[in-house]
């Protein structure tokens, strides 16, 4: 705020303003904050009141930007709504700002924007997909389309977007281990226990690509998967990750990429727990891991198990509640099978596994709503062959209707049940399921939608929408493990996740916004990243403050 003096026909007139910049037309603007009258009636008042005027605006600005201030805001009611203005934003993402800015990927992309002469909006491209991968998940197109409901610069053509990401995935791993050493430096990394989980990700799309699996194997599913390997230190964080080829999860003895090995032993990781729910759940298939010295927390699929296992997963006795409507019960077994030794001689080997075994009734009732959608369309196959195109669902060419519907009624019973195979011993159930679970946020996490691949440039391949998909997802992660980290485990991450995106804030006028939610796990958030979400009401220039935006650099 600024004493200015206006030449009057009366004399010179004394009044304190303020400038903004308009939200709707972006243009600067002054606001009348306190008329003070002739600067000759004044002069009986005080000495000097130009003098005393000005320092009296200069104590407004600082009690307006601690805050404090009393404003009132004019209404015109004649003003109507624009068609090409968001009046509605998200706030919540600040919290994630804060973290974007300290591992200092702001400097990391704007680098990388010149040294592959990327254009100037490379950070902002990066900024509007990370933050929107929370606020408004969804394909690469359509998240451009919504991406006014952030206050980040976002004046770029989608043909842009495409080209600056492209170039993006060349520096994917120099961007990882970036992102490590600035965590490691800013939050600190918890170095004694180190997992893998290996999550799959389903999506359709007509054809399959190298790295995109053929998911016929995995239950009933007949489309494409993409299997990520994420590697995550002790507390969950990322540390790096890869998209696998096709022997990881189809049945082969699994061994940890060398890569993550190396990245463990330089960061003086001894062991590294293993954690999928893909198809390597044979013995013989996990013996690998237990031989390089690792742990596994394995979730192969019931309805593959042996008649014994299945028996044991149904029966009533052995369960205890775990949560609200849960169980949870398990048992040690003993394992042997033939390996060959270094004298390439086959022997013996023996081992003792936990078999967990969880049940959710939420799960079971959702499996039941899925198998009456699938049973649809055997119907509808049946009765119209052509409807499905070339591909009939189950082999539908050598059963019969009957047929399906006996194998989906037998699969019934399984609903809801999941089965954990872990060869660590000391731990207890609700333990290994808990870090079994991280692997359903994941896959949450990085979905990717039917409809990913669709409308997108001919430059730009599916392989490179696939891997930009993940790796905006993989920094995003990394972001809100962060924050899971700062508030202690607190809140679930959907919990998170869900609080950020109902922080809106409504443009009311001028350069003021009304906040429209606040609840415990906001004010959990804002204490540990010093915002303060409580405010009711923000001005455009302390939104942009928190988020770390100025005018310079948006």
């Amino acid at each position: 705020m600024f004493l200015i003096q206006e030449k009057r026909k009366r004399g010179t007139h004394l009044c304190i303003v303020q400038s903004y910049r308009d939200p709707v037309s972006k243009k600067t603007r002054k606001k009348r904050i306190r008329n003070l009258g002739y600067l000759e009636d004044l002069k009986q008042l005080y000495d000097d009141p130009v003098a005393y005027f000005t320092e009296e605006a200069q104590r407004m600005s600082r009690e307006h930007s601690a805050g404090v201030s009393t404003s009132s805001i004019a209404v015109q009611t004649s003003k109507r709504l624009r068609t090409d203005t968001a009046y509605i934003k998200n706030y919540g993402y600040a919290a994630l700002a804060a973290i974007y800015h300290s591992l200092k990927l702001d400097i990391f992309l704007r680098t990388k924007a010149r040294e592959q002469d990327l254009g100037n909006n490379l950070h902002h491209i990066v900024k509007m997909y990370v933050y929107g991968a929370f606020i408004f998940p969804d394909t690469i197109n359509r998240m451009y389309d919504k991406r006014s409901r952030l206050f980040e610069k976002t004046d770029f053509p989608l043909d842009e977007v495409f080209r600056s990401l492209s170039g993006l995935l060349r520096s994917k791993t120099q961007l990882q281990g970036w992102i490590h050493e600035n965590v490691c430096h800013v939050y600190g990394r918890k170095r004694g226990q180190a997992y893998y989980y290996i999550s799959n990700h389903y999506f359709e799309v007509p054809e399959q690509d190298r790295v995109r699996l053929d998911g016929s194997q995995k239950g009933y599913r007949m489309d494409p998967i993409v299997r990520m390997g994420l590697f995550v230190d002790e507390a969950r964080i990322p540390i790096s990750y890869e998209l696998l080829s096709d022997s990881a999860g189809k049945g082969e003895a699994f061994v940890i990429p060398p890569a993550v090995r190396h990245r463990a032993e330089k960061y003086g990781i001894e062991k590294i727990t293993v954690v999928a729910d893909t198809n390597f759940g044979s013995a013989m298939a996990l013996y690998p891991i237990r031989a390089a010295g690792d742990d596994y927390i394995i979730s192969p699929s019931i309805r593959d198990a042996g008649k014994e296992m299945k028996e044991y997963v149904i029966q009533n006795n052995g369960w205890k509640t775990y949560g609200d409507d849960c169980r949870i019960k398990s048992r040690i077994s003993t394992k042997r099978i033939q390996v060959t030794n270094a004298a390439g001689k086959k022997e013996s080997v023996s081992f003792e596994e936990r078999q967990i075994v969880y049940y959710n009734p939420v799960h079971a009732r959702w499996a039941r709503a899925e198998r009456e959608g699938t049973l649809l369309r055997v119907k509808d196959f049946l009765s119209s062959p052509g409807i499905l195109g070339s591909a009939s669902p189950f082999g539908l060419t050598q059963k019969t209707q009957r047929e399906i519907e006996a194998e989906m009624l037998e699969e019934e019973k399984y609903d809801g049940y999941y089965l954990i195979l872990t060869n660590r011993l000391d731990d207890d159930d609700e333990t290994i399921f808990g870090i079994y679970r991280d692997l359903w946020d994941i896959q949450s996490f990085c979905r990717m939608k039917d409809n990913t691949f669709e409308a997108h440039p001919k430059y730009f391949s599916r392989r490179e929408i696939m891997q930009t998909h993940y790796l905006v997802c993989y920094i995003a992660l990394i972001l809100v493990r962060i924050l899971e980290q700062k508030t202690e485990h607190r809140y679930a991450l959907n919990q998170i996740i869900r609080s950020l995106k109902k922080c809106n804030c409504v443009y009311v006028e001028e350069n003021y916004f009304v906040r429209t939610y606040f609840d415990e796990i906001l004010d959990c958030i804002g204490k540990y990243t010093n915002i303060d979400f409580s405010k009711k009401y923000l001005t455009l220039g302390n939104i942009r403050k928190s988020l770390g935006l100025s005018s310079s650099k948006t």
